[in-house]
């Protein structure tokens, strides 16, 4: 019998946190490969000089240590991101635009051999050029349209700190925000998003099921609240939060990963090998790690041969994982017994 999923020295691991960070207009965008080889990512939203999410198209630049530079397009939502980032200073650079300064945002990745891949997240907020002067926004945030002054003073103030990298500043601007306009889904979404960086599962919880409670149809708190309780192994009901996230976003990768992991952990396999392989047909970079479950699956049913494709697959999107070398003989076994 092949050893149970818990107990396989080379199983899925914690991942990279793939969160939403606003309820209105939020998207998983796919980011760009930027072939240094690496597990780890960078994800970030542009947004104007008033703090709504730029989108307009215009290219950011990766500028890596040593490897030169790699450009991706925000999307409509301001979204960017670049995988397969190594170890060491990176900046984020967007420039040559005519109405905005250019902006220049570097970042740190420093992964620990064993543990798993990171992702930073950055909110770049852009500035004017001197003499430039805005154009009324031609759609307002409905979402923030109806936020007294002072709660979104506050919430930008909070982003702002965010951006720092300071997620417990972050956090205090995010609920005086709240005690100044409690039925303000947004600030528990992004709160709940920093509880997340900090890896406090709990509060992250609590904060994404406050948002829920304002918002029941906003798809954002709802990924991330059972991405939430996956990490806090309440895999019942995270199953059932991460169904209702691919209810309003079927076509996004994110729930279906999550829902295919925690279906693995209750013994579901064959609703999680196809929640898992749903998953990697849409984003197969994003969500590689998703084929280490999958092989460990695959095997349990006796299928050494599809298990043996699915770590090779692993392996070539992401060659540089410290147990490579157990991979590839696990891989032979496989190959003989096949």
């Amino acid at each position: 019998m092949f050893p149970s999923m818990k107990m396989m020295k080379w199983a899925i691991p914690l991942f990279a946190l793939f969160f939403w960070a606003s309820v209105a207009q939020a998207q998983l965008t796919t980011p760009t490969d930027s072939g240094l080889g690496g597990q780890n990512s960078v994800r970030g939203t542009v947004l104007t000089p008033e703090g709504a999410r730029l989108a307009t198209r215009i290219p950011v630049r990766l500028i890596t240590p040593s490897h030169g530079d790699r450009v991706a397009t925000i999307d409509e939502y301001g979204n960017f991101g670049f995988s397969g980032l190594v170890n060491g200073d990176y900046s984020i650079l967007i420039e040559k635009d005519p109405q905005y300064e250019t902006s220049n945002t570097p970042f740190n990745i420093s992964q620990q051999r064993g543990f798993p891949a990171m992702q930073a997240v950055l909110n770049i907020r852009l500035s004017y050029k001197k003499g430039v002067t805005p154009k009324p926004p031609a759609v307002i945030n409905a979402a923030l349209a109806s936020v007294p002054k002072p709660a979104l003073d506050l919430y930008n103030q909070a982003l702002d700190k965010a951006k720092q990298g300071d997620s417990k500043a972050a956090i205090q601007l995010f609920e005086d925000a709240i005690k100044v306009y409690p039925q303000f889904p947004d600030a528990y979404n992004d709160m709940g998003v920093q509880y997340l960086k900090l890896r406090d599962m709990e509060n992250a919880d609590i904060a994404f099921k406050a948002a829920r409670m304002i918002d029941p149809t906003a798809y954002g708190p709802t990924m991330n609240d059972g991405m939430a309780l996956y990490y806090l192994k309440r895999y019942a009901e995270a199953a059932t939060v991460l169904r209702d996230a691919i209810k309003m976003k079927s076509d996004q990768p994110g729930p279906h990963f999550f829902l295919g992991q925690t279906l693995a952990y209750m013994d579901s396999f064959d609703e999680a090998e196809t929640e898992l392989t749903t998953a990697v047909g849409m984003a197969p970079q994003q969500t590689v790690e998703a084929y280490r479950l999958l092989a460990i699956i695959h095997s349990s049913k006796g299928k050494k041969k599809e298990a043996a494709e699915d770590l090779e697959e692993y392996l070539k999107l992401n060659p540089t994982t410290p147990d490579a070398d157990n991979l590839r003989e696990t891989i032979k076994k496989f190959r003989a017994s096949s």
